[in-house]
């Protein structure tokens, strides 16, 4: 009605649904802190000792840095330092090398198959993390590969053998750094803590403070999550006239 025309085949239902949406997306990613959408003491997972990797919310605005995070606690501790990526693995995370488990083992297996066996040592022992428990594996060779490493002469019992079921994607490390986190950095939607917690922050909640993503709206029932409901007007009757006087 502000713009004197009537739904059309340039302006559809779908089109001002998809132009309330760039609206929102726009002004959020101009200002982020925007205080309808702030999320405070958010419990994202707990700790397990050899864990270090923890997915953020699925409504985070920016899952590919720290943009969005104000605040990363574990437990009733104080905040973590943010450190970004090349940094953390330059300076915090130091020599600390691992992969994922390929294969599962049983007590007894004289190898382990890992992913990436590059990096690794020619021989030494390795750490695996598996229901809080640390086992240190023991070996003396390395078939290398990007994608089918294969740990070698591992011994059938006693010290530095496999004395249970690992289950394939565990991660197997070398020259652990474990203890209190201190640290964290954000990579491909995942949190990363350093130190890797220890079994005294063992079973804590990561605590994280956020900045939500505007939902979407897609249907007349929807509701704005803003209270600036005239900038999505004026925007939307802007765009409505441009549609019209452009021919879609």
């Amino acid at each position: 009605k502000r713009n004197g025309i009537e739904l059309n085949n340039k302006v559809t239902k779908e089109t001002c649904y998809a132009d309330i949406n760039d609206c929102l997306k726009k002004i959020q990613g101009v200002q982020i802190r925007w205080d309808r959408h702030a999320t405070t003491n958010y419990a994202m997972g707990q700790t397990s000792r050899g864990i270090f990797l923890y997915t953020l919310p699925t409504d985070i605005y920016d899952s590919t840095s720290n943009k969005s995070l104000t605040a990363v606690r574990v437990g009733n501790g104080s905040n973590l330092l943010y450190k970004d990526p090349v940094e953390f693995e330059r300076d915090i995370v130091g020599d600390m090398i691992y992969t994922d488990i390929r294969t599962a083992t049983v007590a007894g297996d004289t190898t382990l198959a890992i992913d990436n066996s590059y990096d690794f040592e020619d021989s030494g022992s390795v750490d695996v993390f598996s229901g809080g428990t640390k086992y240190t594996i023991t070996y003396t060779g390395v078939t290398r590969s990007a994608t089918a490493g294969v740990l070698t002469g591992i011994p059938a019992s006693g010290t530095g053998s496999i004395t249970a079921v690992l289950a394939v994607d565990l991660k197997v490390f070398q020259d652990i750094e474990e203890g209190k986190p201190a640290y964290y950095t954000v990579r491909n939607g995942e949190l990363h803590l350093h130190p890797v917690p220890d079994g005294t922050y063992d079973n804590m909640n990561i605590f994280v403070d956020y900045w939500q993503v505007a939902t979407e709206v897609d249907s007349e029932g929807d509701t704005l999550d803003t209270d600036r409901f005239d900038m999505v007007k004026f925007y939307l009757t802007a765009m409505i006239r441009a549609r019209d006087k452009n021919r879609g």
